[in-house]
């Protein structure tokens, strides 16, 4: 229909594109065949297309996903392109953004602009040699603002070869995680803190978690029970049981009191003895919260405190004790025997 009546129209050149029912594309051209002042009729030229379609509707596709994927990164990443002597070329919106640079201000100028003072010299001088050789570098980074304000950043810079092999350019590819340093430097300074106490306290302190089927595994130890009960931490992270070894007269005591505070989600207090590595004897004091995990199991947050001394010294006031009762009771009774020696003679002379 489209060829019959461009040959009623008399006039144009006609190309259109059709579609077959194979699938395939044909290209046809038009053309007026004109015999002096008359047009008796046109010339028709017809051309598969197919490949060259296909590969175009791929091209704009790639284009389209192309310039989707540019549009994510440029509002999640800070991107930046450096030509072979270092010169910034080009910044996207969000490292204008986050450095508080504008483009002009840039462009033109090498990475430096932004160097802070967290790094030595050898850690630029190592990630240039990768970069120059060739080599893709990812790492952290430390960098400064406009204001002059400390940002973090993680980099992934990829050196664009030349057909020599050796960079043209170099694109960066920064994520920004100023927050995610800031949360493990509290976390630093927070497990320093502990770390400090659990050094210090005048115990052991332990994290015990007990599953649904009763195996107990212990999560954390702190150093202080090699000086205090003579076994190692990682000895009692692996076995506790094995090395903290409960007087013979105490195991049924001592299991029977573990077992009721975690079957009854009960504080746990207890005192006993246990016999150290070298065969002495000292007394605990096992203290701990208890309480249920979300999954179901059972978690005891406590301590073991050393109170050999104070049992020592208890048992020496309750010698002193029973010294000072005995002495009491033989005074009583030294000073009722005179009475009686006193009294008797005077009787007899009244």
């Amino acid at each position: 229909d489209d060829l019959l009546a461009y040959n009623r129209c008399e006039g144009g050149v006609l190309s259109k594109v059709y579609e077959l029912k194979d699938s395939r594309r044909i290209e046809c051209a038009g053309y007026p065949f004109v015999v002096g002042d008359r047009w008796p009729g046109s010339l028709f030229l017809f051309r598969d297309i197919t490949d060259s379609y296909v590969a175009n509707k791929k091209l704009r596709k790639t284009v389209k996903d192309l310039e989707f994927f540019k549009k994510a990164l440029d509002f999640h990443a800070l991107v930046s392109i450096m030509d072979k002597d270092r010169i910034i070329t080009y910044v996207n919106a969000r490292m204008c953004q986050i450095t508080g640079y504008s483009r002009g201000e840039l462009i033109g100028k090498t990475h430096e602009i932004l160097r802070s003072k967290e790094h030595p010299s050898s850690f630029y001088r190592h990630m240039w040699k990768t970069l120059t050789t060739g080599r893709v570098w990812h790492g952290e980074l430390c960098c400064l603002r406009v204001d002059k304000k400390q940002y973090w950043i993680y980099a992934t810079i990829v050196p664009l070869l030349g057909d020599d092999g050796k960079p043209d350019e170099y694109l960066s590819i920064q994520t920004i995680i100023t927050e995610r340093k800031q949360v493990e430097a509290m976390l630093r300074s927070n497990e320093e803190r502990f770390r400090a106490l659990a050094s210090n306290v005048p115990g052991v302190i332990f994290q015990m978690e007990s599953d649904l089927n009763g195996n107990e595994r212990m999560q954390y130890v702190s150093p202080r029970c090699k000086d205090l009960f003579g076994f190692s931490r990682e000895d009692a992270m692996s076995d506790w049981r094995s090395v903290m070894r409960i007087h013979e007269n105490e195991k049924n005591r001592f299991e029977e009191s573990l077992s009721k505070s975690i079957r009854n989600v009960i504080d746990w207090n207890y005192e006993g003895q246990l016999i150290t590595l070298d065969g002495g004897t000292k007394w605990f004091n096992g203290l701990a919260a208890v309480n249920k995990m979300a999954e179901g199991g059972i978690i005891l947050n406590g301590v073991l405190i050393d109170i050999t001394e104070r049992k020592l010294f208890e048992d020496e006031l309750l010698q002193a004790k029973e010294t000072a009762e005995t002495a009491s009771r033989v005074k009583s009774e030294f000073l009722a025997n005179i009475s009686h020696e006193i009294r008797t003679p005077m009787n007899a002379i009244i």
